[in-house]
């Protein structure tokens, strides 16, 4: 056998009798706890159906409306033990001291004003409105009158458009908000998602904003995706697509839709990717069915 041949066999045969090392993974600096922490959400953040077990062990509860409270800083009895101020400014008639909110909170913002509530991080986000929480408590936090002017007669919620992703975020929080607050919110934006397994109209949502008495303006965001649409090819780099008629059909027969009463405007809006178009006549049959409902609902 040759000496380079003899070596390496020697040097294979002495590397087999070593014992391998065990290779531990360097811990990762943010593993040291153990745990995960993450910002408290509202207490309205729990689904609002039966309860069900989830993959980590832990369990949905059931969200069930609120009701007025009777003692405390929202309560009628609170507001009513305030003894008037000889301020020129709180001997105004409430509807000129509302006006005069309503600049001042208006001065706040840039742009449109939309409020998305979020479970996580910043609770009340808004595009134009970076500050709105700390902004606005710096004006009601002035005294008592003004608290009770604009956070208990629902000021912030009446002057602001609302925006929820989906309906079950939507219902989690305005079923535990106070009551005197969900009647004044005036403007709702609402996204209904229908993907694999979800095709169904979002009842329960619509059945609550029928008891919302200050609800004037809603908007319908509809999102779909293939199992709710038919795509047609076009001419061109873009492939066209239309909402199926059984969805049109449903929507159109939504009695929970029509049950919404005292709305002064209604605006239904279908998605659509940047990668698809409306085929020939797809928008236009969507823009009828805006119309007729429009007219059904402004006319009640």
């Amino acid at each position: 056998m040759p000496s380079r041949v003899r070596v390496a066999w020697s040097r294979r045969k002495s590397s087999a009798k070593k014992p391998s090392k065990k290779v531990t993974k360097r811990p990762l600096a943010r593993a040291k706890a153990k745990s995960h922490k993450k910002l408290p959400g509202f207490n309205a953040f729990h689904a609002q159906s039966a309860p069900r077990v989830k993959k980590n062990g832990q369990k949905f509860v059931v969200c069930r409306e609120v009701t007025p409270p009777e003692t405390g800083i929202h309560s009628l009895e609170w507001a009513a033990a305030i003894i008037p101020q000889s301020c020129g400014f709180l001997r105004l008639p409430f509807e000129v001291r509302r006006q005069i909110y309503e600049l001042a909170i208006a001065d706040f913002i840039s742009g449109y004003p939309m409020i998305e509530p979020r479970k996580k991080g910043n609770k009340f986000f808004s595009p134009k409105w970076r500050n709105a929480a700390q902004e606005t408590a710096a004006l009601y936090l002035l005294c008592r009158q003004i608290y009770v002017d604009v956070v208990g007669s629902g000021l912030l919620y009446s002057t602001k458009m609302f925006v929820f992703d989906s309906p079950t975020l939507m219902l989690n929080y305005l079923w535990v908000i106070n009551p005197v607050h969900k009647d004044a919110v005036r403007s709702i934006k609402l996204q209904i998602v229908f993907r694999a397994g979800k095709k169904t109209l979002p009842s329960k949502a619509l059945e609550f904003l029928a008891g919302c008495k200050g609800l004037r303006n809603l908007a319908l965001h509809v999102d779909v995706d293939d199992l709710t649409s038919e795509r047609v090819t076009v001419v061109g780099m873009y492939r066209g697509y239309q909402v199926s008629d059984k969805l049109l059909r449903n929507i159109r027969e939504w009695e929970a839709l029509r049950e919404i009463k005292g709305l002064m405007s209604f605006d239904l809006h279908f998605s659509k990717t940047y990668f698809y178009r409306w085929a020939p006549g797809a928008e236009d049959r969507c823009r009828q069915l805006e119309k007729d409902l429009r007219d059904d609902l402004l006319k009640g």
